[in-house]
């Protein structure tokens, strides 16, 4: 009768699917983490600005041993799910937007709605791959940052970036860039919301699924292009089907399509 049944870790718990119109999108301000409404009661302010509301506090991971077991679990799972192996050295490190957004060579600027950001990234460097998450992520947002990162760290060790760009060549540069983040971005999406379908957490897999699938950007094409020829598996049954088993992932003429659609450019080589 009070509803206390309806709330999104009961959804999570029954494995039911995110509904938007339960929430007032409305609302001046949201978390920057679930992108929910928060009231002035129920949520509380990060030191570099970001907004956290309470249900994302719960379960936010503060130290660098939880953000190592989150690397090492999501390593040992995605190379069971996904049929990939990962032989590489991978340090791990935490930091806040602002110096996240810096080091990507992006801005950070903390507001009352949720802000676009960079919640993490991936890189080589002298002959280690790091990934550098954000810090006070809730668990969920923090496991799919980590998919996402691993996801790129593989693609790093796996693929020669030559060969991706010879095969999404357009005659634009800037169109060939934008290709090739296509196939990049566009599997990070795809692995880390295929996973959590796989770990039973429908709600939040859901949420992120519907809302990548509605941007008009480089990461929503790509993730559409690899959900059409990778269908999510939902139903935690085996995935008989990966991107990680092929090269290239998906077909670069569809590629250079949606480059098209999104740019206006209607020349490719």
């Amino acid at each position: 009768e009070c509803g206390y049944g309806k709330n999104p870790l009961t959804k999570a718990r029954k494995r039911e699917e995110f509904n938007a119109g339960s929430y007032d999108l409305s609302s001046v301000k949201t978390c920057d983490f679930c992108g929910l409404p928060v009231t002035d009661v129920s949520y509380e302010c990060l030191d570099d600005g970001r907004i956290r509301c309470n249900d994302c506090a719960s379960s936010a991971v503060e130290t660098v041993d939880e953000f190592q077991e989150i690397f090492q679990r999501s390593l040992c799972i995605m190379e069971i799910l996904f049929g990939m192996k990962l032989h590489a050295p991978v340090q791990v490190r935490v930091a806040d937007a602002e110096e996240i957004a810096k080091r990507s060579s992006a801005v950070f600027k903390p507001g009352t709605k949720q802000t676009s950001r960079i919640t993490g990234f991936a890189q080589k460097k002298n002959g280690m791959y790091q990934i550098v998450i954000e810090n006070g992520s809730p668990r969920l947002a923090a496991i799919e940052t980590m998919v996402s990162e691993l996801t790129y760290v593989w693609q790093f060790k796996n693929w020669k970036d030559k060969e991706v760009l010879k095969a999404v060549r357009m005659k634009k540069r800037k169109d060939t860039a934008a290709a090739r983040d296509m196939i990049y971005e566009g599997m990070a999406v795809w692995a880390s919301i295929q996973y959590l379908y796989q770990m039973g957490e429908t709600y939040y897999a859901s949420r992120l699924e519907q809302m990548n699938l509605l941007r008009e950007d480089v990461r929503g094409a790509g993730f559409r292009l690899y959900a059409e020829k990778y269908p999510l598996v939902k139903d935690m049954t085996a995935i008989r089907n990966t991107p990680f088993a092929s090269f290239p992932p998906v077909d670069p003429e569809a590629i250079k399509s949606e480059v098209e659609k999104l740019s206006g450019s209607s020349q490719t080589e």
